[in-house]
């Protein structure tokens, strides 16, 4: 799975630069918006000359005005003043798109939100809007006040789009296309990428796979290793047909080179399925040995060679796999 991962390693590579590169061409071509707030405080006095109204009954009364008042607000009623005082150019639905009024449940304040490319128009406008509030307010409920606490600037005003986020969140989008499009590029792929597709084409054993690295030495040792292995389960190998399926057949050339240097003499079939007569007379009372390339080998060549030489009397004694035609090696069988 290790060499599998490596070999398309280029994919989430390729993804993560495509989401951080994404990421900054929406920073650059998004406006800058600001959103500032001002908070206000609803309180309920009591009635003159009538019974004092207990302070939590007070105050209960004083959230769930606020709670009205924070889902009804950005009306024309109230917006529109808003408009007339600062010259605002729109309507009051296109300015009600940018205010948000918010009240938490059981609390008597309200959040009034502004967002804007101009940050102190943001500040102006939220203002405007909790004194327009205000007036609204005490207008409809007598005994009701509302005081601004809390004015827009008051607090450090929040901007967007932010260059930070938006790289972790193109990196973290990356990350994930690029590993969801690895997984199926290998699960999905018509080339064996692991081992276990070269067995499950052939339905034979795997006889070993190699590794590749950088020292030429140790993919020389590897492969004796490897073709040790393979004498070991099938003794009567000093007749194997190496079928390789790949137009490079430098990995079937090392195979066969060192299987002479241990006594075997292996017949290496090239370009392979063929349906030529001296093709299938090659596989006939023979123990075949099919060797891919991980990455480049066609699963569906695997399967037909192994049809082929099942059809011609040979044996398919299992297959071997390289993930590359050169360098350092690791053999497991």
């Amino acid at each position: 799975m290790a060499a599998a991962v490596r070999r398309n390693a280029f994919i989430p590579i390729l993804a993560i630069v495509v989401g951080v590169v994404g990421a900054l061409a929406y920073v650059v071509t998004e406006p800058r918006l600001t959103t500032v707030a001002a908070e206000s405080l609803v309180t309920i006095a009591a009635e003159p000359g009538a019974a004092a109204i207990d302070e939590a009954a007070r105050t209960i009364a004083a959230a769930q005005l606020a709670a009205g008042v924070a889902a009804t607000t950005t009306t024309a009623r109230v917006l529109q003043p808003v408009i007339d005082t600062l010259g605002i150019d729109g309507s009051t639905a296109d300015l009600a798109g940018r205010v948000e009024v918010t009240s938490s449940p059981g609390s008597a304040v309200i959040r009034v939100a502004v967002t804007d490319e101009d940050s102190r128009a943001a500040e102006s406008i939220a203002d405007a809007v909790s004194a327009a509030l205000a007036e609204t307010v005490e207008a409809r409920h007598p005994l009701a006040r509302v005081e601004i606490i809390e004015p827009a600037g008051a607090r450090e005003p929040r901007v967007t789009p932010q260059i930070g986020q938006a790289l972790v969140t193109g990196f973290l989008a990356g990350t994930g296309l690029g590993t969801v499009v690895l997984w199926a590029r290998i699960a999905f792929s018509s080339r064996i990428q692991l081992p276990s597709d070269a067995v499950a084409a052939s339905g034979a054993r795997l006889l070993g796979f190699v590794r590749a690295g950088r020292h030429r030495a140790d993919d020389t040792r590897a492969t004796v290793r490897m073709l040790d292995v393979v004498a070991a389960r099938q003794p009567a190998n000093q007749d194997v047909v190496l079928a390789t399926l790949v137009d490079d057949v430098a990995p079937a050339l090392a195979v066969a080179k060192l299987a002479r240097l241990s006594g075997a003499e292996p017949k290496i079939v090239e370009g392979l399925p063929q349906t030529s007569t001296a093709t299938i007379e090659q596989f006939a009372d023979k123990d075949i040995a099919v060797v891919a390339v991980a990455g480049r080998t066609r699963k569906a060549a695997v399967s037909e060679t192994t049809d082929l030489a099942t059809a011609a009397g040979g044996r398919v004694i299992g297959t071997i796999v390289f993930t590359a035609a050169r360098g350092r090696a690791e053999v497991s069988p």
